[in-house]
C-alpha cells in the first residue's frame, strides 16, 4: 500500500527529489479515499415482539441487530414495517410500533444500516406479535340475598370487573346450586374471561339464599 493510514477524504502528497549536489525538485499530487462499500448486514432473522399494558409494542431498530459493521465508519441503524396495519411506520426511523391487531400474526420488517458515506445495506426479519399479559379479573362480592329475590339477578348479586391490554374478552358464568327442599341455600357462581389470544382467568362467587 503506497500511503498506508489516509483517512476518508482528499489528501495532500507532495514528492521531492534530491541529487548527490542537493539539487532537489517537488510536485504535489492530491489523493481522495472514499468509501464506496456498504456495511455488512449481521441480523437476526426471527423475533417475537410482546403487546404491554396499553396494547402496544416499541420496538427500536438496534433490537434486530446481531453485529452489522462497516468497513471505515459507524453505523447508524434504522426499521421499518413492510406493512400499515394499524402503525404507518412504513419509513425508516429509529423504532416501530406494533398493536393488538398484529397479535397471532407475524411481521414482516425491515432493518437498515447507513455508513457516514451514505452507502447502505438492508436486511428483512420476521416479527411474531404476542400478547402474554392475562386479563385483570376482579370477582364479585359474596352475598346474601332473600328468597324472594332473584339468584340469576346480575344487577343485584353483580359481575365482575374485566379489563385488558387489548379488546375482544368474553366473560362467562355458571352455576352449581346446593338448595334444601325450601329453596335456601348456596349458589357457587363460577366466572371465567378468556381474551383474544385464548388466556384464561378464572374466580368463585358465593351467593347465600336465605330467608331474611
Amino acid at each position: 500500500v503506497p500511503f498506508p493510514g489516509l483517512g476518508l477524504g482528499t489528501h495532500e502528497i507532495r514528492y521531492k527529489a534530491t541529487d548527490a549536489c542537493g539539487n532537489f525538485s517537488e510536485e504535489i499530487i492530491y489523493i481522495t479515499v472514499e468509501d464506496n462499500l456498504p456495511p455488512y448486514m449481521v441480523c437476526i432473522e426471527n423475533t417475537v415482539v410482546s403487546v404491554t399494558n396499553d396494547g402496544t409494542a416499541v420496538s427500536y431498530a438496534t433490537s434486530y441487530d446481531e453485529g452489522s459493521y462497516d468497513n471505515c465508519t459507524p453505523i447508524h441503524l434504522q426499521v421499518r414495517r413492510m406493512d400499515d396495519n394499524c402503525f404507518a411506520d412504513t419509513a425508516f426511523q429509529d423504532y416501530i410500533r406494533f398493536c393488538c391487531e398484529d397479535i397471532g400474526f407475524t411481521r414482516m420488517v425491515v432493518l437498515r444500516a447507513t455508513d457516514w458515506c451514505g452507502n447502505w445495506n438492508e436486511c428483512m426479519i420476521e416479527v411474531k406479535v404476542q400478547d402474554k399479559l392475562l386479563p385483570y379479573f376482579e370477582c364479585p362480592a359474596d352475598i346474601t340475598i332473600d328468597c324472594g329475590e332473584d339468584y340469576e339477578d346480575l344487577a343485584l348479586t353483580g359481575q365482575p370487573q374485566v379489563t385488558d391490554n387489548c379488546p375482544n374478552i368474553v366473560v362467562s358464568s355458571f352455576d352449581s346450586l346446593d338448595f334444601n327442599t325450601c329453596s335456601l341455600g348456596l349458589v357457587l357462581r363460577y366466572w371465567q374471561v378468556v381474551d383474544g389470544v385464548g388466556r384464561t382467568a378464572e374466580c368463585t362467587q358465593e351467593i347465600t339464599v336465605d330467608n331474611l
